[in-house]
């Protein structure tokens, strides 16, 4: 009976140092809203060409600079300054409190990767506009097969 004691004691008392030295987890806040994060533009034809876009909106309360870039893109896929597009490929812009660009992204499926699905990687990503510390990146997968 002194052992099951014992044991109950010892295990009540290093969960009560756990839980004060347990430190609390804080939800960093989140900067940069992008939806979608994932663009699936499935099976298409050899040679069509479909457009997407992904919306990047910055919520938090200061202006940030805000770049959205292509991190890995096969041939078949097209990002930059397509027709639609609001954000500013390669360089980046300052987006302040609420507002929001559109990046537009294209998948010309080719008759050398017909029959294979291909992945694209987008990096939408948030810095201090006077430090050029990054505070926030969101990576939108992006993804396409040509038949």
């Amino acid at each position: 009976m002194r052992r099951l004691l014992a044991t109950f004691t010892v295990i009540g008392v290093m969960a009560a140092i756990g839980a004060l030295a347990a430190p609390t987890a804080l939800a960093a806040p989140r900067l940069l809203q992008v939806s979608p994060k994932q663009v699936n533009f499935g099976t298409q034809p050899v040679g069509s060409l479909t457009f997407a876009e992904v919306t990047v909106t910055n919520t938090s309360s200061v202006s940030l600079w805000v770049l959205v870039d292509a991190v890995e893109l096969p041939d078949d896929f097209n990002f930059g300054n397509l027709a639609g597009s609001t954000c500013i490929a390669l360089e980046g812009q300052m987006l302040a409190p609420g507002e929001s660009c559109v990046a537009v992204v294209g998948f010309q499926p080719s008759e050398f990767f017909a029959g294979h699905w291909q992945t694209a990687t987008l990096l939408a990503t948030a810095r201090d506009p006077a430090s050029n510390a990054l505070l926030q990146s969101v990576m939108v997968r992006v993804r396409g097969k040509g038949v």
